[in-house]
């Protein structure tokens, strides 16, 4: 394996340092003494021997500062690599939250006088079920689709739902299936027998490489297509935008795909494990009652409408949570992709509910 090969060359390359600083020690040691027997009185003939032993000194510090530069260089893996931090993730999912948020307000404002349509007058049950997802606490989702504002949460509840769906639950967003199922396979294969940093290189740089061919383009073009238009026909079937605004709305749904697409490429082509989690959903009973609630917590979570308190009082006072915005993003081990520790890179990004004492009484769970 590559990473194999690289830690044997710096291996091989300490061990040459090693020798190199113990042939300095010992030539300044000699010149240390010749230049001492030089002042007691040593002949001429001796100079040439401490200009010898000056240039070997000279060429040991030249070749240590080779090895340096040798070790300080970029590893073969890396010119290939883009490597970004955590920093640079939270503010892209921030960046895609934000736009998310804009086309929906954008959206919704092109039919802001128009009323939305409600679970009973929809027959897709995919979409039924999508709404039903969306609310977490149990409240009428009917109530939320019939106040002007309030539908924008639900839809981009479901926008987000759909992009973490079809992009980011890919092995690769664009590549073909029978591709994807392969490259899993040899994945799963090499953990078993190979270093965990050794697997993530290998996968960074193939998703790199696959990432920038012709055919790869293509399809991550057809399948960006083919978004747009579940995306678009969902959310047309709730709140029908007038016509003549259809391919603008189209347009720049497109494009905020795109940037999603791009943020999932870059988490894939990382040696850390860049994750979206899937967003919450409800846990209902064989009656389709509500049986779990989930809390507020303030490590995972920011509440976005600003009209709360704190993330922590919020917490602390038991808050619970009515809708999630944008999920949850981690990331596992370090920029080597080594070690197992996981952090939070981006918050989920949801709404509480307002307390209800009337509310009755249901398991709650973090």
């Amino acid at each position: 394996m590559q990473m194999i090969d690289l830690e044997s060359r710096v291996k091989v390359l300490l061990g040459e340092n090693r020798q190199l600083q113990e042939a300095k020690i010992r030539a300044e040691e000699l010149l240390h003494n010749a230049t001492y027997q030089k002042e007691e009185g040593f002949e001429a003939r001796d100079r040439a021997e401490i200009e010898r032993l000056q240039h070997e000194l000279d060429a040991a510090k030249e070749q240590n500062r080779a090895f340096q530069r040798q070790i300080l260089a970029p590893k073969p893996g890396d010119s290939f690599l883009t490597v970004r931090d955590e920093d640079y993730f939270e503010s892209a999912c921030q960046q895609l939250c934000f736009s998310v948020q804009q086309w929906v307000l954008r959206f919704s404002k092109m039919s802001d006088t128009r009323p939305c349509r409600l679970t009973a007058e929809i027959q897709d049950e995919k979409l039924v079920d999508r709404l039903d997802n969306a609310i977490l606490d149990g409240s009428d989702v009917d109530v939320l689709l019939a106040d002007r504002v309030k539908r924008r949460d639900v839809f981009m509840s479901i926008v987000t739902t759909m992009i973490w769906e079809y992009v980011f639950t890919r092995f690769l967003f664009g590549m073909d299936r029978e591709q994807r199922q392969k490259l899993k396979s040899l994945e799963k294969t090499l953990r078993e027998t190979a270093p965990a940093h050794a697997v993530a290189q290998w996968r960074a740089i193939t998703l790199t490489f696959l990432a920038k061919r012709g055919a790869f383009q293509e399809q991550c073009d057809q399948d960006t297509k083919a978004l747009v238009h579940a995306i678009y026909f969902n959310l047309s079937t709730l709140l029908p935008p007038p016509s003549a605004h259809a391919a603008q709305l189209q347009e720049s749904l497109r494009y905020m795909l795109q940037q999603a697409i791009s943020l999932s490429i870059e988490m894939r082509t990382q040696r850390a494990e860049y994750t979206m989690l899937p967003p919450l959903q409800p846990e209902y009973d064989a009656n389709g009652d509500l049986v779990k609630k989930v809390l507020f917590n303030a490590s995972l979570m920011n509440e976005r409408s600003g009209e709360t308190g704190s993330n922590e009082k919020l917490e602390q006072e038991g808050a619970v949570v009515r809708i999630v915005l944008f999920p949850l993003v981690v990331k596992q081990g370090d920029d080597y992709g080594e070690g197992m520790e996981q952090i939070v890179v981006c918050p989920a990004q949801v709404l509480a509910a307002k307390p209800n004492r009337f509310s009755p009484k249901i398991e709650i769970y973090t």
